[in-house]
């Protein structure tokens, strides 16, 4: 996510924090490069979930998958 975030140029991408107990994510696009990004983060998503890959991520973190 984060080569395509600097491939795509999208320089003003901060860190927004976080909090130690778990709580919901929800993530805001807003520009002209919005669509294309959402379906990189969907997709990738996707991938992760279908590969195995995504229940190590997440339980390294302490989180537990939305789905």
């Amino acid at each position: 996510m984060l080569h395509e975030i600097k491939r795509l140029k999208l320089n003003n991408i901060i860190h927004a924090g976080h909090q130690g107990k778990k709580t919901e994510l929800y993530i805001a696009i807003a520009n002209a490069k919005a669509a294309r990004l959402q379906g990189i983060l969907n997709s990738g998503i996707r991938d992760f979930r279908r590969s195995g890959k995504l229940k190590p991520l997440l339980t390294k973190y302490g989180l537990n998958d939305w789905q």
